[in-house]
C-alpha cells in the first residue's frame, strides 16, 4: 500500500512539472516577434564579395585575388621573395665561339626570364685558370646586350668565385678584381693617355708581383663607323698597349696573347657619348698560370645564374590531407595517425 501511494505522488509531480514546463515554453514561443530580413544596404555591407575573410563594411581593397593573405582591411600582405633562375651552356673544348646547341641554349634560359622583373645576371666558371672561358662570357655578354637590353639590373663575370667585372643597366662598369683592367681611348684614337698610364703601372707592379702568368687582350671600338674600319681600329689599339708593355715593362710579347674584336662586343649598349666611350677600349686580364691553354683546363662550361627580388603579394598556406595510395599504408589501428598519412 505504501509502495503504491508512492508511486502515485512521483507520478502526479513529473506531471505537474511537465506541465508547467510545456505552459512557458508555448508562452515564450508566442512572444517571440516574427523573423525579419535585414535590409539590402545592410546586407550589402556585411557581403564579402571578394570572399577574402573581410566583410564591405571593413573592405578598402576590393576584388582581392582569391589565395592572397590579406590584412584586416581586405588588402594583400606583399612580401620580398627572391627569384632564381640558372642553367649551364657546354661550348666545344678549346673554342670560344657559338654552336648552335650553346646558342640555342641561351636563347631558351634568357627568354625564359619575366620581362617584367629586371634580374641580376652571373657569367660564372669555376676553373681559375681558363682562358676561353674569359672568351666566352663576352660572347654571353654581347649576347644578353645585344638581344635582351631591358632584362637585367647588372651584369657580372665571375671566374672561380671572383668577380672580374660588373655591367649595370645604367652603364657603369666596375673592376673589383686585381686580375683586370680596362685602358679606355679617344674617339678615332689608338693613343695611351698620361692618366692611363698610370693606372696601368699599378696593374702591371701586381702582375710582376705574381709571378709568372699571362696577360690577354682584347681591343674593342665603339660602333660608330664601319666595320671594317673599328676592326683595324681595334687592332691598332691593342698593338700599342702590347708596344707600351714591351717597351716600358720588358714584358716579353709571348706573355701576351692579343685580339682585335672590332666592335663586336659592345660592353654597353647605348647611343650616348659615354656609353660609346666605354666600347673603345682594351681589356687587359691576367692568369696566374701559363697553364690556361692546356687540354685539361676547359671543361667547356658556363654557368648563367639570373636572380630578382620581387615584392609581391603573401599567399595563403594550404593544407593538404595525405591519403592512403594503397593498401600497404592502411592500418588497423586507427589511433596511428603518422601511418594514415596525417
Amino acid at each position: 500500500m505504501q509502495t503504491k501511494l508512492l508511486k502515485l505522488i512521483a507520478t502526479s509531480s513529473l506531471f505537474i512539472v511537465l506541465n508547467a514546463c510545456s505552459v512557458l515554453n508555448l508562452e515564450s514561443y508566442r512572444d517571440r516577434p516574427e523573423w525579419q530580413n535585414i535590409s539590402k544596404s545592410s546586407y550589402q555591407r556585411l557581403n564579402d564579395s571578394d570572399l577574402d575573410g573581410v566583410i564591405k563594411a571593413r573592405e578598402m581593397c576590393a576584388d582581392t585575388k582569391v589565395g592572397h593573405q590579406v590584412d584586416n582591411y581586405g588588402c594583400s600582405t606583399l612580401v620580398d621573395n627572391l627569384k632564381e633562375h640558372q642553367t649551364r651552356l657546354y661550348f666545344q673544348y678549346q673554342e670560344a665561339k657559338w654552336g648552335e646547341v650553346s646558342l640555342s641554349a641561351a636563347h631558351d634560359f634568357l627568354s625564359s626570364l619575366n620581362p617584367d622583373y629586371k634580374w641580376s645576371i652571373v657569367i660564372k666558371n669555376e676553373q681559375k685558370n681558363n682562358v676561353h672561358y674569359i672568351q666566352r662570357s663576352q660572347l654571353i655578354l654581347s649576347l644578353i646586350q645585344k638581344e635582351y637590353p631591358n632584362l637585367f639590373s647588372k651584369i657580372s663575370i665571375q671566374q672561380a668565385g671572383e668577380t672580374l667585372k660588373t655591367i649595370s643597366a645604367e652603364n657603369t662598369v666596375e673592376t673589383p678584381s686585381d686580375k683586370v683592367f680596362i685602358v679606355y681611348f679617344d674617339n678615332d684614337s689608338a693613343k695611351l693617355n698620361a692618366l692611363d698610364q698610370q693606372k696601368i703601372s699599378e696593374f702591371i707592379n701586381a702582375y710582376k708581383s705574381k709571378g709568372t702568368g699571362k696577360l690577354y687582350l682584347s681591343g674593342h671600338a665603339s660602333m660608330h663607323g664601319e666595320n671594317d674600319y673599328n676592326q683595324a681600329l681595334s687592332e691598332q689599339r691593342s698593338q700599342a698597349l702590347i708596344g707600351y708593355l714591351t717597351a716600358k715593362y720588358q714584358i716579353q710579347k709571348d706573355a701576351i696573347d692579343a685580339t682585335a674584336m672590332g666592335e663586336e662586343m659592345p660592353l654597353v649598349i647605348d647611343e650616348t657619348e659615354e656609353a660609346q666611350r666605354l666600347n673603345r677600349r682594351v681589356e687587359m686580364i691576367y692568369q696566374e698560370s701559363a697553364q690556361a691553354n692546356t687540354q685539361n683546363d676547359d671543361d667547356g662550361r658556363v654557368e648563367l645564374v639570373a636572380q630578382s627580388l620581387v615584392t609581391e603579394a603573401e599567399l595563403k598556406w594550404h593544407i593538404y590531407i595525405m591519403e592512403a595510395q594503397n593498401s600497404e599504408m592502411e592500418t588497423e589501428n586507427s589511433d596511428n595517425y603518422e601511418a594514415l598519412g596525417w
